[in-house]
């Protein structure tokens, strides 16, 4: 699975707080999993908000996580946890900021499955010159391709590029 958010850095925190950021809504993140590793980490994201009635709508918005919680910055005791959580061992915590060049990477890793999504999915018929663009969203932590053709735009979850039993 592609992941294009970045490690969640202790040192993240002070920074969000001097940003403005508000709260934290804390939500499993499978795509933070390592599959080759012998043990399993349970792997979470941290969506920081400068609003707390925005970050109560995402944490309202993800009620089937069991793993969800909300952190209000203005709470001692809730950057306690969340400082304790990031520095964590025992799991993997990451951030909604994504990493370096991650639209390009996701690209270049499935330009076959675009293709094909194109092919397969669309009534696009683009030419050999003409570009179908292509860039990652983000809703509720989760992960989405969107496609761009002339006037047309199509947004889906990243899983559907990954899954594709139609690519060769």
């Amino acid at each position: 699975m592609f992941n294009p958010f970045a490690v969640f850095d202790p040192r993240f925190i002070s920074g969000f707080q001097q940003k403005g950021v508000k709260a934290f809504v804390k939500q499993t993140y499978e795509r933070g999993r390592n599959p080759l590793e012998p043990v399993q980490l349970p792997s979470y994201l941290l969506i920081h908000s400068d609003n707390v009635g925005l970050a109560q709508e995402h944490y309202d918005a993800i009620k089937h996580d069991p793993n969800r919680q909300l952190f209000i910055l203005s709470d001692a005791d809730h950057v306690k946890e969340v400082q304790k959580l990031v520095s964590s061992k025992t799991a993997r915590c990451y951030t909604i900021l994504i990493t370096r060049n991650a639209n390009q990477k996701a690209k270049k890793l499935f330009d076959k499955h675009i293709r094909a999504y194109v092919n397969n999915k669309t009534n696009w018929n683009p030419k050999n010159w003409e570009d179908v663009t292509f860039g990652l969203d983000f809703i509720y932590g989760e992960v989405y391709a969107k496609l761009k053709y002339g006037a047309f735009e199509v947004k889906f979850k990243l899983e559907e590029l990954e899954n594709q039993q139609y690519v060769l």
